[in-house]
């Protein structure tokens, strides 16, 4: 791939993601398959950061539409991953004991409606339609019809380009991390989120060795904000489950997770502020 053209660079960018999201998609179905729930919305978040930055580098009408119709289903997908990361956050509370029973069964009568309306939509021939339309117009290089003469480029152009413009985004985002809402903290994890599938994506253009380090460092960063937004998101999340997470037991669960949740945040803060010190000091790849 290291001597691919910005036309090459595109066309493998746009099918890695479409294809992860469609490999899952049979999975996502089953209400038992939890990974395939979040392997297809990973798919499509990959899909939609990648129409993000193409959009800037190589304009074309086709990308916003196709942006909102991947924009749609993954918000289908949410309410099913936000009650299985939930569900992760009660394992791992249950290991220092307590008991999370009925906080456990009102989380999967949740999920159950949740997973309901989710298997609709991706039956829906609407979504199989959608999908399709993405996948014919990356099969024949759709972007084609715009700034041609910059798709005979080397891919390291772009990748240079795209990866120094989301740096600096994310640099941005993250100035003042001390004092940042939650709100400030998300952006920043979204900024990140957009910088690491980018440069997931471009990596084989460049020595492993190189990039190995840097996605590392970004990963870990990614997963102590993530699970910082965890805590911020939880009560919003429990008191979506409404009345089956209202009798005593589960209320009592409610309260022993949000406790156990808050007693590690000082720890988690600190360890997300070390981790975002080491991926400054990170040098790109690129």
């Amino acid at each position: 791939m290291r001597d691919h053209t910005v036309d090459d660079a595109i066309a493998g960018i746009l099918r890695n993601t479409l294809d992860q999201a469609l490999a899952n998609r049979d999975a996502a179905e089953d209400p038992n398959d939890v990974e395939g729930v979040h392997q297809m919305r990973v798919g499509l978040r990959r899909l939609r950061a990648a129409i993000k930055f193409l959009e800037r580098e190589i304009p074309s009408r086709h990308l916003e539409q196709f942006d909102l119709k991947a924009e749609q289903l993954a918000d289908t997908l949410a309410p099913v991953r936000n009650i299985d990361a939930l569900n992760a956050q009660i394992d791992a509370a249950a290991k220092d004991g307590g008991d999370y029973g009925a906080l456990r069964q009102a989380a999967a009568s949740r999920r159950r409606q949740a997973h309901s309306i989710l298997k609709a939509q991706l039956r829906d021939p609407r979504t199989t339609i959608a999908l399709s339309e993405i996948a014919q117009w990356v099969a024949r290089h759709g972007w084609r019809d715009a700034k041609p003469k910059a798709l005979d480029a080397p891919a390291r152009k772009l990748a240079e380009h795209a990866l120094d413009r989301l740096q600096r985004k994310a640099k941005k985002r993250g100035k003042g991390f001390r004092k940042l809402s939650p709100r400030g903290r998300h952006k920043f994890r979204i900024a990140l989120k957009e910088l690491r599938y980018a440069a997931k994506l471009f990596a084989p253009l460049y020595p492993e060795r190189k990039t190995e380090r840097y996605l590392k460092r970004v990963a870990k960063l990614l997963d102590g904000l993530g699970a910082e937004h965890d805590d911020v998101m939880l009560p919003a999340t429990l008191s979506s489950l409404g009345s089956t997470a209202r009798a005593p037991a589960a209320r009592r669960a409610v309260k022993a997770l949000l406790a156990v949740r808050r007693s590690g945040r000082p720890a988690l803060r600190k360890q997300v502020q070390k981790r975002r010190r080491q991926w400054k000091k990170a040098a790109a790849f690129w």
